[in-house]
């Protein structure tokens, strides 16, 4: 029987995001049913990785030692479009030459939410190509009628689409390749059907990268410091590295919250901090569908955020397994998160309710296999 090459296409796997955690989960998943791994990221910002993956699992780097931010710094501008195509097309050649050099017989498939660079500018015709739709922002800067346009001509050219909830099949219907729902999961290693906050510390949690406002960081520390000296026994831990680190720490500062609220730097292994944590909170101003909320529930934690667009409402079922707050209201936020954390009982109930309903829905098992259904039928 002929081996699936399975190649995952990616910005930066050195980063320390819920992307790189996603792809890391699938790629171990996916060697771990015998398929042949090949991960390509197109810049490494870091010397390390960040998250463990399989040893059978190759990983090429196309442009090391220089991160996408400063690569697209050099070339955003509307003067420098011929250029960022021309670059699009060499790393097109690259990334095909890779697959080359690894495909094993069989089908090679190329699953990529790097859609500037991963696309068939010119089609590689042994590839099969699924894009995975991470972002709402697919296409950074770019404005108008050139996001557009670019973002229809290289979608009709994959051979599916998945999205990662319902809020987004709307704007792919019409632009003409197969659609699919497809949830990220968790590993079998992150169920805990006996996790329970009762015995836990008195300890609110938060996870992110720092480098934009997107998690929000700062007005999470805004909602938290309306109730945080009426509970000196509770603390906001958040962990994250970014160049926003300083200015959160000042907003403490400013708040006089250095007795409640303490900033940890990113850490590699967020088990540990939700399995002594009692309560998740999230005030990302937008996500697509946020890893930490799946990690948080499956441990237990109840979960409270704010309402945004597209992810918090497809995995928190509001007054049942959290609460899910209007957007921006800082003081409604303020209110659900001291509720949360006066009543024991309120918090060991929706700890019960949430690691049940997180691992029926979105574990290893159910959504690999879904995967492997799409794979099989291009």
């Amino acid at each position: 029987m002929k081996i699936t090459n399975i190649f995952l296409l990616v910005t930066d796997i050195t980063l320390d995001g819920g992307v790189e955690r996603v792809v890391c989960n699938m790629a171990n998943s996916f060697a771990e049913r015998n398929y042949n791994v090949v991960i390509i990221s197109m810049f490494s910002a870091n010397q390390s990785l960040n998250y463990q993956f399989r040893k059978n699992i190759k990983i090429e780097i196309i442009k090391g030692g220089i991160g996408r931010v400063t690569w697209m710094n050099k070339h955003t501008s509307r003067i420098n479009l011929i250029r960022r195509y021309q670059t699009s097309v060499h790393f097109t050649r690259l990334i095909y030459a890779i697959i080359d050099q690894y495909s094993k017989g069989g089908k090679s498939v190329l699953l990529t939410n790097s859609y500037l660079y991963a696309t068939p500018l010119y089609r590689h015709r042994n590839v099969h190509i699924i894009g995975l739709d991470h972002s709402r922002y697919p296409f950074g800067n770019m404005t108008g009628g050139i996001r557009h346009w670019l973002h229809t001509y290289m979608i009709r050219k994959f051979d599916v689409v998945t999205t990662l909830n319902e809020d987004e099949l709307d704007k792919w219907k019409s632009i003409g390749p197969p659609v699919y729902i497809m949830p990220n999961f968790l590993p079998q290693n992150w169920i805990n059907n006996n996790a329970s906050t009762s015995k836990r510390n008195k300890v609110i949690v938060s996870m992110g990268r720092m480098n934009t406002n997107q998690k929000g960081f700062d007005r999470l520390i805004e909602a938290y410091s309306l109730i945080a000296a009426k509970h000196p026994d509770w603390k906001l831990n958040i962990y994250g590295s970014g160049c926003l680190q300083k200015e959160y720490r000042q907003l403490i500062n400013d708040l006089n919250m250095q007795d409640f609220i303490e900033i940890f730097d990113f850490t590699k292994n967020p088990l540990a901090v939700y399995q002594t944590a009692s309560i998740y909170a999230m005030c990302s101003r937008e996500e697509g569908f946020p890893m930490v909320l799946l990690e948080a529930g499956c441990q237990g934690l109840p979960i409270i955020s704010y309402d945004i667009q597209f992810g918090p409402r497809t995995l928190i079922n509001d007054t049942v397994t959290g609460y899910i707050i209007p957007d921006g209201n800082k003081e409604k936020f303020a209110e659900s998160l001291e509720k949360l954390m006066n009543d024991d009982n309120l918090r060991e109930k929706m700890s019960e309710n949430i690691r049940k309903d997180i691992p029926a829905r979105f574990s290893e098992e159910v959504i690999i296999d879904k995967w492997i259904k799409i794979i099989n039928s291009i």
